[in-house]
């Protein structure tokens, strides 16, 4: 079972019929998951960014002989400007810098807004975003209001901070109560971690969430509806 299986299974047992054809994996760092999620839906092209130069190069060699991956050496965010990288050679755990990181390593990166990604490339519908931008995972969905709104994402992962006591990384309270506005609900919990290795309480740390969008959902809920007609006569 590949990194995100628990999604895939879920996606599998209640969007029977439903496959992306868009992918955006934001965060794809060496390519792990891009590959995973090529693999998993092979129908689908999958958009990889990883902004940080050595990773990129790393990311753009582990996906050579997949065609339907396409890396960008791009951060996501809310507006499109240039900023700093906190870096650490290829760690998963690179991330905009901070006022704390600000004496650290960094790279000044190129970024962008998703709405502004999907209008150059012509982008009218995602299936299934990914967002994990170590603890910059809001600022990367504001980016994507406008396709949010009109709810051209069907699905949408987010890597959250479970316990508020983690300033690592965002909330999940402020993630929810962004997309519900938007029109989205909780589809997935998973990828759970607790506080043991930092601090050694048994309290979860951070997750990874799925929201779906409702329209997605109600053409879910309509299919099972036929499929239950279909049974009973």
């Amino acid at each position: 079972m590949s990194r995100k299986g628990a999604l895939v299974s879920a996606v599998r047992q209640h969007l029977a019929g439903w496959a992306p054809g868009v992918i955006l994996d934001v965060g794809a760092n060496v390519g792990g998951t891009a590959l995973a999620l090529a693999a998993d839906f092979p129908d689908a092209t999958v958009y990889a960014f990883e902004p940080v130069e050595a990773t990129f190069r790393k990311l753009v060699e582990n996906v050579a002989a997949e065609g339907r991956i396409r890396p960008f050496a791009l951060a996501l965010g809310r507006n499109p400007k240039r900023v700093r990288m906190r870096i650490k050679a290829l760690s998963v755990s690179n991330r905009v810098a901070g006022w704390r990181d600000r004496f650290k390593p960094a790279e000044i990166v190129k970024m962008t807004s998703g709405d502004a990604f999907c209008a150059e490339h012509a982008i009218e519908r995602i299936g299934f975003l990914k967002v994990d931008a170590e603890g910059h995972d809001l600022e990367v969905l504001r980016g994507f209001r406008g396709m949010l709104k009109a709810m051209r994402v069907d699905i949408v992962e987010a890597e959250v901070g479970m316990n508020p006591e983690n300033r690592r990384h965002v909330p999940f309270e402020a993630v929810k109560a962004y997309l519900e506005r938007l029109g989205y609900r909780l589809f997935l919990v998973y990828e759970q971690a607790r506080e043991v290795p930092f601090t050694g309480r048994p309290i979860l740390r951070r997750s990874n969430v799925a929201f779906i969008s409702a329209k997605l959902a109600d053409a879910a809920a309509l299919a099972g509806g036929a499929a239950g007609t279909r049974r009973a006569t």
